[in-house]
């Protein structure tokens, strides 16, 4: 088909909107196409200026003005056929065509397209500049797609995104147009000659170097070895007859803070930040940080300049602060991502990380061409779960003989938090079971036989501890809740000097019993080197009651090759290792089981305060005369005991995905004051 008869067949057809008809027409015939996509641009300018010619003189103000799109632009009708056409010639290429018609839709002009507004408003009306064609040449051009341009360069973007260290800036002190200021790779020399000069080290990348004003650049590094060293350094005052100033960030980053934590409040902040400094020369910036709700302890966050200390505190993992040994950590601040999308492990990000790109799902190596073929994997506790999930962590239970708690509370806090455990138990604790509690864990206690027995038992304030009355020297049964599954606890400390009848015991076996602590009873099979009497007497009882003995990775005794403290539990599997921690003649038994374990989300008690207020108004009376009859001291006491009880048969544990305190955080400081 010509374009001629092509033409024709648009005249007589004008009139006709069956637009399937023009597509079967026109498929096949990019010539054509082009002619007809010119025409209609033609003919909506055509009815575009008619329309704006017989508008009113009065016209709208500007906040009343609705804009439209012309059909006039790139971009006609999406409705219409004739515009999906010119959409897929869009990425075509267009081939110059010698036909007086065509000349009109190439058209170049050096004068730029005005806006709707302005070829709108009405002194503009009258004027309509007609754009000059060139007839004798007609350009042959690709169109491509268009590409995002962004405003910020990427260098600039990544900086500021991935790598959170602030920028320095050097001011040059030119006074005259006469002096002439150094280029930037000039300064860029002579800022490594300075730090090579005062610490025998050099700068390995600037990440950002540019005019930050007149006279004045702003520069930054990539990483926080560099940053300390531009931190630390003393510089000149003059660069070749200039004066020269450096001015460094307001404060130090994140990434170069640590924190103390589990702190005692009555621990005064500037006696902390003394006893910091004794050990961390370049400490500085101490603050306290602040919790949504309060806590029993504090945590205080500070920053080191120096990178040496700075990594060998991290290698120690604490800090002696008067006469408590306190864990140290990094600052995360709270606003940054903390997990890798190439590995989706936690603790770095994607630019940092070292491994190879993992399936999110299965841990495989990634390729294009990847199909998980095995089950989900977490690349936190290997549990068949995604890796971000709010998962549930397997529980952990320290048993442990620390032989007088008084000398050894702070290794023993030390190891609950290295371990993570949330259940603890403490035996042959003695005397000053007392004298230091474990922060964020609830104590119970009962006494032994003599002087050095005594068995503690440490819950974790998460979970909801329930203790069975039992008056047997040195034994503890704890039901606790707030698990996926409750369990029971049952923690013993079997002196030799102590006569026990292990059958008082038989009525608290339950399902999901865990039995453990010191028994000073030997098995060759429980990994002793010989069997006694207790032995074969514990062997059968753990028989008749349905549990199993769960070995640990060598022997608990120091002494000698025995192994002394055991693990019976009639939870499927239930592992055991035997730590090689502390100063005990005992060596520290933590209990590990994927089967049971806490949500991420947490379990918040509830309390009803209805009943709370109506059982006080019923006792009332009763705790009025009991006032009369007992002293005050002891009237306190057991009133105070009252209340939690009651306060704990109040409560119902439930399970929530997210926390908001009672109280609003500024009502909390006002009332610790």
């Amino acid at each position: 088909m010509t374009i001629t008869q092509g033409a024709e067949k648009l005249q007589m057809n004008n009139e006709q909107t069956d637009w399937n008809y023009w597509q079967d027409q026109m498929n096949g015939d990019s010539q054509f196409v082009q002619y007809v996509v010119g025409l209609y641009k033609k003919q909506q300018l055509e009815k575009h200026q008619h329309e704006s010619s017989n508008r009113k003189e009065n016209y709208p103000s500007r906040q009343q003005v609705t804009h439209h799109l012309p059909h006039l632009m790139n971009q006609p009708n999406p409705a219409s056929p004739v515009q999906e056409i010119n959409q897929n010639l869009m990425y075509t290429t267009k081939t110059s065509i010698d036909y007086p018609k065509l000349k009109t839709l190439n058209q170049v002009s050096s004068t730029p397209r005005r806006t709707f507004d302005e070829s709108c408003s009405p002194d503009k009306q009258t004027r309509q500049p007609q754009k000059k064609t060139r007839a004798d040449n007609i350009t042959t051009t690709t169109a491509t797609p268009s590409t995002r341009q962004f405003g910020i360069p990427v260098p600039h973007l990544n900086h500021a995104i991935a790598n959170k260290l602030p920028c320095f800036y050097i001011k040059l002190g030119i006074e005259s147009a006469q002096m002439q200021s150094p280029s930037i790779i000039h300064l860029v020399k002579w800022i490594r000659q300075t730090i090579q000069q005062q610490t025998s080290e050099t700068i390995e990348d600037f990440s950002l170097f540019i005019p930050a004003g007149n006279n004045r650049y702003k520069f930054g590094v990539a990483s926080k070895h560099d940053f300390l060293k531009l931190w630390n350094c003393k510089w000149p005052s003059k660069i070749d007859q200039l004066e020269v100033e450096i001015e460094r960030p307001r404060a130090l980053p994140d990434c170069c803070a640590l924190v103390i934590r589990y702190a005692p409040n009555d621990l005064d902040q500037e006696f902390i930040f003394k006893e910091i400094t004794k050990t961390i020369r370049s400490a500085s910036s101490m603050s306290k940080i602040n919790y949504h709700r309060p806590r029993a302890t504090n945590d205080y966050r500070f920053c080191v300049t120096d990178i040496n200390e700075y990594e060998e505190i991290l290698k120690i993992g604490t800090i002696g602060i008067g006469h408590l040994l306190l864990p140290i950590t990094t600052f995360i601040s709270s606003l940054n991502m903390t997990y890798c999308n190439n590995c989706w492990e936690l603790g770095h990000r994607r630019n940092q990380c070292k491994v190879g790109p993992r399936c999110r799902k299965c841990l495989e190596a990634w390729q294009h061409d990847h199909q998980c073929q095995k089950s989900l994997c977490c690349a936190q506790c290997k549990g068949e779960h995604f890796s971000l999930k709010n998962q549930q962590i397997p529980l952990h239970v320290l048993s442990y003989n620390v032989h007088g708690w008084g000398t050894r509370a702070l290794e023993a806090i030390d190891l609950i938090f290295k371990t993570d455990s949330s259940i603890c138990v403490f035996t042959e604790v003695g005397e000053l079971w007392n004298s230091f509690t474990i922060p964020h864990f609830n104590i119970f206690y009962q006494k032994g036989t003599n002087d050095d027995g005594g068995v503690i038992v440490a819950i974790g304030k998460h979970l909801k501890a329930t203790r069975i009355n039992i008056n047997i020297e040195n034994t503890i049964i704890i039901d606790i809740e707030g698990l996926s599954e409750q369990i029971r606890i049952i923690a013993i400390y079997w002196p030799n000097c102590q006569k026990r009848n292990l059958d008082d015991l038989k009525t608290f076996i339950v399902e999901r019993t865990i039995f453990t602590g010191d028994f000073n009873a030997t098995r060759e099979e429980w990994n002793s080197p010989a069997s006694d009497t207790r032995g074969n007497q514990l062997k059968k009882w753990i028989e008749e009651n349905n549990l199993v003995f769960i070995p640990g990775t060598k022997n608990s005794s120091k002494r000698s090759k025995r192994h002394i403290d055991l693990i019976f539990t009639n939870i499927d599997e239930v592992k055991a290792e035997t730590l090689s921690f502390g100063t005990s003649d005992h060596w520290p038994m933590l209990i590990k089981t994927e089967q049971i374990g806490f949500q991420t989300v947490g379990q918040f008690p509830i309390v009803n305060w209805t009943i709370y207020e109506i059982m006080l108004s019923l006792v009332q009376e009763y705790w009025i005369k009991e006032l009369d009859d007992q002293n005050v001291d002891n009237w306190y006491h057991n009133y105070t005991r009252f209340l939690a009880a009651l306060k704990n048969r109040s409560t119902q544990w439930k399970s929530r995905d997210k926390y908001r305190p009672s109280l609003p955080p500024y009502i909390v400081e006002m009332l610790k004051k």
